[in-house]
């Protein structure tokens, strides 16, 4: 009922948050100076400013998440190759399931 799965998404998540909503705001809090400025200056230079600061934002903040990217996917696969692997139990049903029961065919020699 409870699995790993649940809490390791979780923590990902957070992760994802994290990281990219501190990149962010490390870029933001890095040039609050230029932030404020920007009411200082005329509304074209203002726009092409907050523009640019936007770009830088988001580029560090998808920088971060190719981060978080870099660890989750490795850790994605083997996941889902866990997932795809059969238990004993299925492997013994699968082979009964193509030889046929031991049990019958003991009775079919006999």
């Amino acid at each position: 009922m409870f699995s790993m799965q649940g809490p390791v998404q979780l923590g990902m998540s957070v992760l994802k948050t994290i990281v990219g909503g501190g990149m962010a705001g490390y870029v933001i809090w890095s040039r609050k100076a230029e932030v404020l400025g920007l009411l200082a200056k005329p509304l074209t230079i203002a726009l092409a400013d907050a523009m640019h600061l936007l770009t830088v934002t988001c580029g560090m903040a998808i920088g971060g998440l190719f981060l978080v990217a870099a660890a989750d996917v490795p850790y994605q696969m083997y996941s889902h190759a866990k997932k795809l692997r059969m238990s004993k139990e299925e492997v013994k049903r699968e082979h009964n399931e193509s030889e046929g029961d031991p049990h019958v065919k003991g009775r079919i020699h006999a």
